[in-house]
């Protein structure tokens, strides 16, 4: 086992507020939210009629014209960000025969809900007989995977993991370990999420989403609002990324998971195993609470889950020396993708200090303290960004500087 150093050298972002890194952050440093009222399909039946939809169809633009037909949503999403991940690590000029130590893991909150909800809705209401073969292929849930490696012609380790809200920063985390072991050179992190209305109409059903905008961490919170999304992260070893003259980004400090084994539902408002994740994450990375300059979290707008992840910020960090920060309320609550989307930002953060004001959040919960964002912190600091699965599942990644 060896023990590399892993940077970030390229980033893919798919968003309600547009293609790419620029227009997204740009749009978030504005305080503009890409929230609207839902249109890509009957959302009149629900309590919660808004969401963060991808209405720029941009992207397609990525994709080979020929086999663009063979994708469904998430498969499209992947494979489109995927692509604007590669060129803009500069990874597209990366020679075939070096294509076997490229790797990607790929996340996913639900899988391909939409090609799901068709296969059920041929099967049951018209017979086995009855199903389109072309879109069977896309039911399984590597199957975005196998589309990203086939465009990219990439040979390397490959993997999918489908964990609820955690699996963004899982993914990034397992190609990390993949490129600091020697496993692979250069790896994709990539997490897609679609919308659907039947995704939407579970969580609506169960009362887990709000009627109108997020508030996450305020006192009047009334559940999440959806979102969908992709984002890809290209990590690859300090040395491999110098060789080839890269442009870094910032460094994969430290990594970590718990879980508090609750059930399904209910949650620990106390944050232990929550806390444990963060501190384990710092651990790994040689930090300590003091030396993180911000924390991106959850900020689900429901105020158990919400207590909970305070409960276990405060227990890690300085809150006097640590700005809280979410995207939900610009994004939507993307589920797998806003993990990795948060350490998008999280990077920028390093870079120049400044953390975006959480949106919505009026009159913060108690258990905020001095944690809440209000203006920049010291560039260079240490970033930490969390996120949890239902059911007590979490995972942390750390974020540092560019390598001097």
């Amino acid at each position: 086992m060896t023990n590399r150093r892993v940077v970030v050298t390229g980033i893919g972002l798919i968003t309600p507020l547009g293609q790419g890194t620029e227009i997204t952050w740009a749009g978030i440093l504005a305080g503009k939210s890409g929230l609207g009222r839902i249109s890509t399909f009957d959302a009149t039946d629900y309590g919660c009629q808004v969401a963060g939809e991808i209405e720029d169809r941009s992207h397609l633009r990525c994709i080979d014209p020929a086999y663009v037909r063979r994708l469904d949503q998430i498969g499209r999403l992947a494979t489109a960000v995927s692509r604007m991940c590669f060129e803009d690590a500069g990874l597209l000029a990366l020679p075939v025969a070096q294509r076997d130590r490229a790797g990607v893991i790929f996340a996913t909150a639900a899988g391909p809900v939409e090609t799901m909800g068709a296969l059920r809705g041929a099967l049951v209401g018209q017979g086995a007989d009855k199903v389109n073969p072309r879109i069977f292929p896309n039911a399984v849930m590597n199957a975005a995977a196998g589309h990203v490696c086939v465009s990219l012609q990439l040979r390397g380790p490959t993997t999918t993991l489908v964990g609820g809200n955690a699996a963004g920063l899982q993914a990034l985390a397992y190609a990390a370990d993949l490129v600091r072991q020697g496993e692979a050179d250069v790896m994709l992190a990539v997490s897609a999420d679609e919308l659907t209305r039947e995704l939407h109409g579970i969580y609506d059903r169960l009362g887990l989403l709000a009627t109108g905008a997020p508030r996450p961490w305020d006192v009047a919170s009334e559940g999440m609002v959806l979102g969908s999304g992709a984002c890809a992260l290209a990590v690859e070893s300090l040395s491999h990324a110098r060789r080839r003259g890269a442009r870094i980004l910032g460094e994969v400090l430290g990594h970590a998971g718990a879980s508090d084994a609750r059930p399904v539902g209910s949650v620990d408002e106390r944050g232990e195993a929550w806390a444990s994740c963060l501190r384990l994450a710092l651990e790994d990375a040689g930090q300590d609470g003091d030396g993180v300059a911000s924390v991106y979290g959850e900020g689900r707008g429901s105020t158990a889950v919400d207590r909970s992840e305070l409960n276990a910020v405060a227990a890690v960090c300085d809150p006097g020396r640590t700005r809280l920060a979410a995207l939900s309320p610009y994004v939507g609550h993307a589920q797998a993708t806003l993990g990795p989307l948060q350490v998008v930002a999280a990077l920028d953060s390093v870079a120049t200090g400044r953390v975006p004001d959480v949106l919505g959040l009026d009159c913060p919960l108690v258990e905020m303290g001095a944690l809440r964002s209000t203006g920049p912190v010291p560039p260079g600091r240490a970033a930490l960004v969390s996120a949890a699965a239902t059911g007590g599942t979490y995972a942390a990644v750390v974020v540092g500087p560019v390598p001097a």
